[in-house]
């Protein structure tokens, strides 16, 4: 058994600390401390120093009566010794268990709503595609006169207000109560000038085609709408809603659906309306409420 010098391939080891390497077998005198310079197998015996006994051979050196690093406590267990063996954490105050307030008020609002928004366990807020309705667009120019004058005198809008009566409103005599209720709530919606627009589902029959009263065309309805830049129409009364194309057993108050990638809202009459006069407070929350959450 000898001791070698670690060369230059243990440099990283050195870094760390060691210095020499315990082989179990004998190594060559070049690369041994136990022998002595030109006298191989000669054991190398280090000289006294000066005012120090020599130790005895069979007493252990310096470096093996070290305790060995497994006996030493590690550091942890000597922070711990340290510490104090009680210590008092802090009771830390725990939140009762409730329901979010977001939640809370989310569920207060729904519980809020009329009964009429809430048809059959849905909620009036479902967003709902619906298979588009059949029409077929023709340009402007195309259209019987009473259309294209009619027109002309309209303005593009996002928003597109839609009643049976409205073709006689517009090319008639308007009816004031009509006007008042529509006044009321376009203005209740506090939307800036020119949010809104108006297209009728029908127009009164022309002279001499043997028809009488309002002619309803889905055809010229759909293609205005597209012409107007309409993205949501408020349709109110059932039977505006049948003439623009809606399914009769779909039909039912303060309800929306995407046709035609236009957001369609059917409302009450204004004979329901007249009926029930909270019903116009009702229409105003449900625009808003749709068109809030729409982003629109």
């Amino acid at each position: 058994m000898a001791f070698a010098s670690v060369g230059p391939l243990g440099a990283l080891l050195g870094r760390m600390g060691l210095s020499y390497i315990l082989q179990p077998e004998e190594v060559a005198a070049p690369f041994s401390l136990c022998a002595l310079p030109g006298a191989s197998g000669t054991r190398f015996q280090s000289a006294p120093q000066a005012g120090r006994p020599r130790q005895a051979q069979n007493q252990p050196s310096s470096w093996q009566a070290r305790p060995c690093a497994q006996a030493r406590p590690a550091w942890r267990e000597r922070q711990q010794q340290a510490r104090p063996a009680v210590r008092q954490q802090q009771a830390v105050p725990q939140r009762p268990a409730c329901q979010p307030p977001q939640q809370t008020q989310q569920a207060q609002q729904i519980q809020e709503r009329p009964a009429a928004w809430r048809l059959g366990g849905q909620d009036h807020r479902q967003r709902t595609v619906a298979p588009p309705i059949p029409f077929t667009r023709t340009a402007p120019e195309t259209w019987p006169g009473p259309w294209q004058n009619l027109h002309a005198r309209m303005k593009t809008a996002w928003l597109c207000w839609t009643y049976w009566e409205l073709g006689e409103d517009l090319c008639g005599t308007a009816d004031p109560g009509r006007r008042q209720v529509l006044g009321q709530l376009i203005s209740s919606l506090r939307r800036p000038a020119g949010t809104s627009t108006f297209w009728p589902p029908a127009l009164p029959a022309e002279e001499g085609t043997g028809q009488s009263g309002l002619v309803p065309s889905r055809d010229l309805f759909w293609s205005g709408v597209r012409e107007l830049g309409v993205r949501m129409i408020v349709a109110m009364g059932f039977r505006a809603s049948i003439a623009i194309g809606l399914p009769q057993e779909e039909v039912r108050p303060l309800h929306w659906e995407i046709r035609n990638g236009v957001i369609v809202c059917t409302t009450w009459d204004f004979f329901r309306i007249a009926e029930q006069p909270s019903r116009l407070g009702d229409i105003v929350t449900f625009l808003n409420t749709t068109i809030r959450q729409l982003r629109l």
